[in-house]
C-alpha cells in the first residue's frame, strides 16, 4: 500500500470515529429497527426486511424514556434520531443504548417523523397531516422550520402514525389510515398528494413505515384497538398491501425506522490543490451494506476539466477500469464485495487549466433499479461533490519540465502473492533506464540489486526475497539508484520502502 493510499483510507476511517465520538454507532446493514415502548422502558428490536424472515433481534432497553417515538436514522453518522413524547426532548441513540438529549421541541408534532436521506433533517409530521416540522439536525441549536401541510384534495379528513422518506430523495411517504391509500409529502413547499395512489381495503394502523434499499416499502400494523401486529409491504404499483403474522404483540406506542442505504459511494482525492502537471489521487470507497455479493454494477466518473487519468494505484473490484477520452473513467458490470473496498487512481492536472471543480461519481443497477451518487467523507453532508483546485503555477516555474525528471517510489508494498503491490519499482513520467538499483536492511547490508533495468516496469522491480531465494522479513529497507534521463541528465535518488506481507 502507497503512503498516499494508507494517508487517504486512515483519514476516511477515522473520520466516523471524530463524528460519533459520544455514541456508539449502529451498523447500517439493510436491517430496519422498532422501539416498543411500556411502563419498563424504550424497548429496541432489529430485523432484516424480507417478509419472509421477519425475526426481531433485542438490542436494548432505554429505561429512563418509555414514550420515543419518530425516529429515523441518520446516515452520516449511524445513530437513530427521535423524541421522547412526554417531555418534548430531541434525543440521539447510540447502538450501545445511550440516549443524549440534544434540545426540548415545543410545539412539535411527537409521533410521526423520520430522517431526510442527506441527513440534514429530523422531519415531524402531525397525525393529521396538517403541519411538518423540519429540524435541522446540522445547527447547532437544532432550528426548527414549521410549514403547513396542503393537501390536493382537502375534502376529507387525514390520519397517519408514521412517515418514511423514499431512499435518496426528498419524497416523504405516508400511509392514510382513513381512506386506506399512500400519500406522498413535499418537503420543501408541504404539499400532500393524496390522489395519485389508489383507495384501498386496507385501513388498519401503521404506526412503523420504513423503505428498504430497493425502496421496497413496509410497515408495521395492526387493527385499531389491537395488540396483534403484522409486517405488512406496501406496493408502489398498485394496491396490493402483503401481511405476515408477527409473533411479537405490542401494546403502548411502537415506531420504527430503517438504514436504507444498500450501497454506498464515497469519493475523496489527495492532495485537494495541485499545480499544474502535478499528480493528485482519487479513492473511491465503495460500501455494501446489502449483505449480498450482488452483480452486474456500473462506476462512472467523469473527472474534472483539466484532470487526466494516468495509472490504478489500488483496484479491490473484480473488473478493470475503462479509460475513455483521457478522463472518464468506467468500472463495467463488476460485483459488488459483500462488505468494502475500494479503487484508488492516480491523475495529473493539465498546464493550462485553472480552478475549483467539483464533481461526483456515480454507481448504478439498472436490474435492480438502484443508482446513487457519491459522498466526500471528509465533510458533514451527504452525498456532496468532491472538490479538487487546479493552481495556476508561477510565471518562472516549468513544473511540466521539472516533473520528467521526478521519481516516484511507493514508501510501502506487499510481497505476498496477491497480485496487488507485490513488487517494488520506480516509476516515473516517461520510461527511462537505470544503474546500480540497491536495497539494503536496516543493518547496511545489501539485500537485493540489480545491475541495469528500465522504469515502469515491474520485472526490474524487488520481489521481497533475497538472491538466495529467502523471503526477507519484514521491515524498513533503504534503497537507492542511478537514473539517466532521456536529455542525458542523470541523478541518484534514495529513499526507504516498509516491506509488509
Amino acid at each position: 500500500m502507497t503512503q498516499t493510499l494508507a494517508i487517504l483510507l486512515t483519514g476516511i476511517l477515522l473520520l466516523p470515529l471524530q463524528l460519533m465520538w459520544a455514541q456508539k454507532a449502529f451498523e447500517c446493514g439493510g436491517d430496519f429497527y422498532l422501539v416498543h415502548n411500556d411502563s419498563n422502558g424504550a424497548h429496541f428490536y432489529s430485523s432484516q426486511t424480507d417478509p419472509s424472515n421477519v425475526n426481531l433481534e433485542s438490542l436494548f432497553t432505554i429505561n429512563t424514556y418509555n414514550s420515543i417515538d419518530a425516529i429515523g436514522f441518520r446516515i452520516t453518522d449511524n445513530l437513530i434520531y427521535g423524541v421522547d413524547t412526554q417531555s418534548s426532548k430531541l434525543l440521539k441513540i447510540g447502538s450501545d443504548g445511550v440516549a443524549e438529549e440534544l434540545t426540548v421541541l415545543s410545539g412539535a408534532p411527537m409521533h410521526a417523523g423520520d430522517v431526510s436521506p442527506d441527513g440534514r433533517y429530523l422531519v415531524l409530521v402531525s397525525n393529521d397531516l396538517s403541519l411538518m416540522v423540519k429540524i435541522d439536525l446540522n445547527s447547532s441549536s437544532y432550528d426548527a422550520e414549521f410549514l403547513p401541510i396542503t393537501p390536493i384534495n382537502s375534502s376529507a379528513p387525514l390520519q397517519c402514525s408514521d412517515v418514511a422518506f423514499l431512499p435518496n430523495t426528498n419524497q416523504l411517504y405516508a400511509y392514510d389510515e382513513l381512506t386506506g391509500r399512500l400519500v406522498t409529502i413535499n418537503i420543501d413547499n408541504g404539499i400532500l398528494n393524496n390522489i395519485f395512489y389508489p383507495v384501498t381495503s386496507y385501513t388498519k394502523q401503521v404506526p412503523a413505515l420504513f423503505f428498504d434499499w430497493q425502496r421496497n416499502l413496509f410497515g408495521i400494523s395492526r387493527a385499531f384497538g389491537s395488540s396483534a401486529s403484522y409486517f405488512s409491504q406496501f406496493s408502489l404499483q398498485g394496491n396490493d398491501v402483503m401481511e405476515l403474522d408477527m409473533t411479537n404483540g405490542f401494546d403502548g406506542y411502537l415506531d420504527g425506522c430503517s438504514c436504507p442505504f444498500g450501497v454506498r459511494l464515497e469519493k475523496a482525492v489527495f492532495p485537494e490543490a495541485i499545480l499544474p502537471c502535478e499528480d493528485a489521487y482519487y479513492t473511491f470507497i465503495i460500501t455494501n451494506y446489502t449483505g449480498e455479493n450482488t452483480g452486474g454494477f456500473v462506476l462512472r466518473d467523469n473527472l474534472p476539466p483539466g484532470i487526466d487519468f494516468k495509472s490504478v494505484i489500488y483496484n479491490g473490484l473484480d473488473v478493470e477500469p475503462v479509460i475513455s477520452l483521457g478522463n472518464q473513467v468506467i468500472l463495467s458490470d463488476f460485483r459488488l464485495p459483500e462488505k468494502i473496498d475500494s479503487l484508488v487512481i492516480q491523475v495529473e492536472s493539465d498546464a493550462l487549466t485553472t480552478g475549483y471543480f467539483p464533481n461526483q461519481a456515480i454507481i448504478e443497477s439498472s436490474s435492480q433499479a438502484f443508482s446513487t451518487l457519491s459522498d466526500n467523507p471528509l465533510t458533514i453532508n451527504h452525498q456532496d461533490p468532491t472538490f479538487i483546485e487546479l493552481l495556476a503555477a508561477e510565471e518562472d516555474m516549468d513544473l511540466c519540465a521539472e516533473k520528467e525528471k521526478k521519481v516516484y517510489a511507493p514508501s510501502a508494498f506487499s510481497p505476498n502473492g496477491d497480485n496487488v503491490n507485490d513488487i517494488f519499482f520506480l516509476q516515473t513520467a516517461n520510461q527511462i533506464s537505470f544503474e546500480n538499483f540497491e536495497i539494503y536492511n536496516r543493518w547496511g547490508n545489501l539485500a537485493w540489486s540489480i545491475d541495469s533495468g528500465k522504469t515502469n516496469d515491474p520485472i526490474y522491480g524487488w520481489d521481497g526475497i533475497s538472491p538466495k531465494d529467502n523471503y526477507l522479513p519484514n521491515g524498513v529497507y533503504a534503497w537507492k539508484a542511478k537514473l539517466i534521463f532521456l536529455d542525458g541528465f542523470s541523478f541518484t535518488y534514495s529513499g526507504s520502502v516498509l516491506l509488509s506481507r
